[in-house]
């Protein structure tokens, strides 16, 4: 019983194993998302929404640095409360920025989820219908 279940196995095997191997490959969407003219038009229109932003956020940073600096520079020559005053604004103004900045983040990370989404579906049946027999959509 034994051995006709082995037999029957490797019969029933057999023309699975005599077309050999399977191609199998794959696609980068990223790749595609980066070098496809959708993709760096999506890109750029990114960058034309949120480059001010990006600008002022920098603009404001060296600001903070450079009152940083100058108070490091003058510190010895303020006075107790001038100093107090001088920390406290900074830590506003340090405050409110990084606020800004998170905020910016995180819409640059949301801005390109619903176009990027669309793409990918695209690709996903372009790809489909040029290796595939069957070109239905993907889902």
């Amino acid at each position: 019983m034994r051995h006709f279940a082995l037999i029957a196995t490797l019969l029933l095997g057999a023309p699975a194993m005599a077309a050999g191997p399977a191609d199998i490959g794959y696609v980068d969407m990223q790749q595609v998302f980066d070098k496809s003219q959708l993709g760096q038009k999506a890109q750029e229109t990114i960058k034309g929404k949120l480059g001010d932003k990006q600008k002022k956020l920098a603009e404001e940073e060296q600001a903070i640095r450079r009152m940083q600096q100058t108070l490091a520079r003058d510190e010895p020559l303020m006075s107790q409360a001038e100093l107090d005053k001088k920390k406290k604004g900074i830590a506003t103004r340090l405050r409110d920025f990084q606020k800004k900045a998170a905020e910016f983040r995180q819409q640059l990370a949301q801005e390109p989820q619903w176009p990027r989404a669309r793409r990918c579906r695209r690709c996903s049946n372009a790809v489909r219908a040029a290796f595939c027999s069957s070109t239905a959509p993907l889902t």
